[in-house]
């Protein structure tokens, strides 16, 4: 299904070997699967900051990831 027909908002790219998902996420190849995570990126589309959830920690809550947004706000307003 193109990226049109699903209304993405970015390009949806075939990664049959799993190489550019294991760059970005935790990646388990035995399981083909990956754990939850966020990645927040400012709007130039630049990493900002990246959580994996595991465990022990878990992902942020979600004053946590405000507090993040507001603070990525204030860096790329002019």
């Amino acid at each position: 299904m193109p990226q049109t027909e699903m209304h993405l908002p970015f390009a949806l790219l075939a990664d049959i070997e799993g190489k550019v998902i294991a760059c970005y996420t935790s990646w388990d190849d035995t399981a083909r699967a990956c754990r939850p995570g966020i990645v927040l990126a400012d709007r130039y589309n630049a990493l900002y900051e990246q959580w994996v959830a595991d465990q022990e920690t878990g992902l942020p809550s979600i004053e946590e990831l405000l507090a993040s947004l507001r603070y990525l706000n204030k860096l790329c307003t002019p």
